[in-house]
């Protein structure tokens, strides 16, 4: 099988009305392309807690972060026709919803669950070879671009063992 695409979002939190605030992708050749997204002017959910997890600063959203329409258009230009994986679906995909509707377009590419790429004992033990990854790694996790690269070498780490 070809190496899949798989993605990341980062939100303003984890409840309704949260927004994407970053998204990550990880390539079939094992680099990564990360966006900052500026919010919107009618998104203004922000949670101190998740804010310290995933560690973006709200004003570096506004400084460097590039409009929703414009990191929209990237992923659609980058990847019309694909399917991108992600590990927390109905939050990710929830995201790039709120994405899209903000700039106006719908997605060109289909977003789905890792989980579809992988056997029961696959599932059974993702979270343990993830862990053993970001841990001997050093991860910094709850960074796009490192949560997607995270997820291709946990799926590619399954497939051979």
């Amino acid at each position: 099988m070809d190496m899949p695409l798989f993605i990341d979002y980062e939100a303003s939190s984890l409840h309704e009305g949260s927004y994407p605030i970053e998204v990550g992708v990880a390539l079939a050749d094992g680099t990564t392309r990360c966006w900052l997204i500026r919010p919107q002017i009618q998104w203004t959910d922000w949670d101190p807690v998740s804010a310290g997890v995933h560690n973006i600063p709200r004003d570096q959203l506004y400084a460097e972060g590039m409009s929703a329409c414009a990191v929209a258009a990237e992923l659609n230009q980058q990847f019309a026709r694909k399917t991108l994986y992600c590990d927390g679906y109905p939050y990710d995909n929830y995201w790039q919803q709120r994405l899209f509707d903000a700039a106006g377009f719908c997605a060109a590419f289909e977003l789905r669950s890792v989980l579809t790429l992988l056997d029961e004992g696959q599932r059974h033990r993702w979270k343990t070879v993830r862990n053993h990854i970001a841990a001997s790694e050093g991860v910094k996790l709850h960074r796009a671009d490192n949560d997607a690269r995270l997820l291709q070498q946990t799926w590619s780490r399954l497939q051979v063992g």
